[in-house]
């Protein structure tokens, strides 16, 4: 199982942050234009049991990606897991995690995952898949801070779609 770990401080009020990233629809305003991401149905507001249904796009590609939130408390943090064989990866845990800080609100993601495929996905994992997951989620902290704090995305060189 590989894992993948980011924390930063966003300049916004917990409350605000909570409510950006609780609701499913933020993340295709976070995600980095090469991966198109469309929401087909989600139960909101996120809490336990709750369901995502989405269809990613990674040029030419497509797949369907249904996520449970296994876990969630608000204004603290909440866990969406890939339902079996119902998305891109054959595991995929992703914690995301809120606390109150100094200068905002921290955010943290902890991420533990498996590439599908066996020994091609570990090796497709090695020659750049990791890589891509780490450029993915820095898009996303670099988007999120954007969104959240008022700054103009384009001038920020993040594009999103």
């Amino acid at each position: 199982m590989e894992m993948f770990d980011q924390s930063f401080v966003v300049s916004a009020p917990l409350e605000k942050v909570w409510a950006f990233h609780s609701d499913p629809v933020g993340l295709t305003q976070i995600t980095p234009r090469m991966i198109c991401v469309k929401i087909l149905s989600c139960d909101y507001p996120v809490r336990t049991g709750s369901k995502i249904v989405m269809r990613m796009h990674v040029g030419p590609v497509s797949a369907q990606w249904n996520s449970l939130i296994v876990g969630c408390m608000e204004f603290e943090r909440f866990t969406d897991e890939q339902i079996k064989s119902e998305g891109p990866f054959k595991v995929w845990n992703h914690t995301h995690s809120f606390a109150e800080v100094e200068n905002g609100t921290r955010v943290t993601d902890h991420v533990e995952y498996e590439m599908p495929f066996g020994i091609f996905g570990k090796v497709a994992h090695a020659l750049g898949g990791r890589y891509l997951i780490m450029e993915m989620f820095r898009a996303r902290m670099r988007a999120t801070k954007a969104c959240l704090e008022g700054r103009d995305r384009q001038r920020s060189g993040i594009s999103l779609a």
